[in-house]
Formats: C-alpha cells, sequence, structure tokens
C-alpha cells in the first residue's frame, strides 16, 4: 500500500516530558536549546508520535479480546520508521526553535520501501522539567494511511483459518438413543483470507448425509443452511453466536423440512489462526 501525500496543510502538536527519559532530562538540562534536528531523542519521540497515534486510530483493535493472535502488535512491531537526510534549516534564539527537514522512511508492513519529505520543528517550552515540543508538519496523512494500512491486515485475516470443535444436538422429543437421540460431531469451519467474512462448514450425518453451513463472520457470528440424508429427508439450519478472543459459540436448531420436528443445538469452535504475508 503506497502511501499518498494529501494536499491539505495539517500539523500536529505534540509535548513530551523529558522526565519520560532520564538520559534526555541530562542532556537538555545543559542547554538553553531544544534537541537537535537529528538527535536520538527527536528521532524517538518522532517514531513515538507516529506509533502512539496510529493505536490511538486503531482503537480497541488492539486489544486481546479482538485480537487474540496479536497481528497488530506483530505489524507495529514490523514496522520501521526513518529520518533520513536530515538537515538544520536555522535556528532562531529568541524564540528558542530549531527548523528540520528531512525525509520520512516507512518499511516494514508493505512488499516497498515508502519515502516522503517531511518538515519538523523542535522548541523549548517554558516548563521547569526542560520539556521540548516537536511539531511536524503534514504528518497527519501519512498517520492515516498507516492506520488503514494495518487495519485492512486485521479485518483480511482476523476470522481467516480453521475453527475446529463440536457440533452438538439434543434429542428430538427427549429421545436419547437411536437417530432420533443426541449426538456430538467433531467438525471444522473453514474461513478464507479476504474481506467477505465467510465460512463454510460441512458435517457428513449417521447414515451418510451432507450437511453445509455458511457462517458470516464477526464478533457476531450467523451459520445458515441446510441438509439431507435422502431427498424427501431434508431439514435446514440455523444458528447465532458470538466470538470472544479464539472461541465460538453459538445455539441453533435443525427443523426437518415440512415437520414439526426441531433439534435445539450447539456449536463451540476454537480457532487455529493463519498469517499470511
Amino acid at each position: 500500500m503506497k502511501i499518498i501525500t494529501i494536499l491539505t496543510f495539517n500539523h500536529v502538536k505534540f509535548i513530551k516530558s523529558i522526565l519520560l527519559a532520564a538520559a534526555l532530562l541530562l542532556v537538555s538540562a545543559c542547554s538553553s536549546k531544544p534537541p537537535g534536528c537529528a538527535e536520538p531523542e527527536t528521532i524517538k519521540l518522532f517514531q513515538t508520535i507516529l506509533t502512539d497515534n496510529i493505536l490511538k486510530g486503531l482503537g480497541t483493535l488492539a486489544t486481546e479480546k479482538n485480537d487474540p493472535n496479536g497481528m497488530i502488535a506483530t505489524r507495529m512491531k514490523a514496522l520501521k520508521i526513518e529520518l533520513t537526510a536530515i538537515v538544520n534549516e536555522g535556528y532562531n534564539a529568541e524564540a528558542k526553535k530549531q527548523s528540520c527537514r528531512g525525509t520520512l522512511k516507512l518499511s516494514g508492513i508493505t512488499d516497498e520501501v515508502v519515502e516522503q519529505p517531511v518538515t519538523f520543528i523542535t522548541q523549548k517550552t517554558e516548563s521547569k522539567n526542560d520539556d521540548f515540543l516537536l511539531e511536524i508538519d503534514q504528518i497527519q496523512p501519512v498517520i492515516e494511511a498507516l492506520t488503514v494500512n494495518i487495519s485492512s491486515y486485521y479485518y483480511f485475516h482476523r476470522w481467516a483459518g480453521e475453527w475446529s470443535g463440536d457440533y452438538s444436538c439434543l434429542g428430538i422429543d427427549g429421545a436419547t438413543e437411536g437417530l432420533q437421540g443426541p449426538f456430538i460431531s467433531s467438525v471444522v469451519l473453514k474461513v478464507p483470507v479476504g474481506t467477505l467474512y465467510e465460512g463454510t462448514l460441512e458435517r457428513v450425518t449417521k447414515t451418510g448425509g451432507v450437511e453445509k453451513l455458511v457462517a458470516r463472520m464477526g464478533n457476531q457470528v450467523t451459520l445458515n443452511g441446510t441438509g439431507q440424508n435422502t431427498p424427501d429427508d431434508g431439514w435446514t439450519v440455523h444458528f447465532d453466536g458470538t466470538i470472544s478472543g479464539k472461541v465460538l459459540r453459538a445455539q441453533g436448531k435443525i427443523e426437518v423440512k415440512d415437520s414439526p420436528i426441531t433439534r435445539q443445538c450447539s456449536l463451540e469452535l476454537t480457532h487455529a489462526f493463519i498469517d499470511t504475508k
């Protein structure tokens, strides 16, 4: 995914307390100037601004409940943010402001390295803690593009893979054995990578019949389908459920066609994640 510079002039101002980094405190406390354009503390804060605001944009997607496989953490760890070709454009002693420019280089989460010119300033504040301000011009479009990239990967992969477990049903009218008695089947719900968020589950009955369900995936799940043992012995199936972490739980019923006969059923499936780059 290429990051395209949007022709609007957005900028974001951030103040970072030097107290968060003891080494930085020691450096800045001895100087009336803010950190230089290429100083490690400037570059580190630049990187922190991007990563913190990407995570803010991703919101609750990054929680363990919604991302039990750590996809977002893995992508964020892979993201490499560099500032290269940094030039000091001048220092305003009265404002205690340093003007800078350079090239922002992004890699690690796409198949290509993305580069873009960037301008920024470092400026001393009046705080007794020797804080400094880092102001980056036109950075919001970059943050938004990276957030979209990572969230798109999340939605392509969150439910993809195999969900395996038990499909269990009660007996018909209290039956405890035989073909009308309760049963438990081991099943697999297969969900491909992509944007449709749909999967398929197929079950073979005791008499060799076949049941096929289509699952609509999400934090709320529905499964619908039909099955038959013979052309004259068919049924419909519906489940409603939820996904929490790696576990899908659903309740539903089997309804025999042209008959009042129903079975109350449940599903409990566990996710085996498939990560594709």
